[in-house]
């Protein structure tokens, strides 16, 4: 094996771990999920900037799987002021749940 061919081998075949994916590679599901676990709060600005074009249906789906309370429990969410000083926006907090975990009972509280 010559020197050109030893560096055009990816770097899984040299011994070396694969490198993690990327932010940029991961689906926007994936990527709203991260930001719970890492912040532990998620409000849809932030979830709309991540690539999705209905954060509210997003929630929706995050609820289902156990990721978000449910819409109506007080202790999933709280009321933050909007920077205009006009209205507030609703943060959702993370039940703790992680991927790929799986439970008898989902915390979120969607049966």
């Amino acid at each position: 094996m010559n020197l050109r061919q030893l560096l055009a081998l990816p770097g899984h075949m040299l011994g070396k771990r694969p490198l993690p994916p990327t932010e940029s590679q991961m689906g926007v599901q994936a990527r709203v999920i991260a930001h719970l676990e890492k912040y532990g709060v998620i409000d849809a600005l932030t979830a709309q900037r991540m690539g999705t074009t209905d954060p509210r249906k997003m929630f929706t789906r995050l609820r289902r799987q156990g990721y978000l309370y449910r819409a109506d429990n007080p202790r999933g969410h709280f009321n933050v002021p909007n920077h205009s000083g006009r209205g507030d926006h609703r943060v959702h907090y993370w039940t703790g749940k992680r991927p790929g975990e799986r439970r008898a009972v989902k915390r979120g509280g969607v049966k």
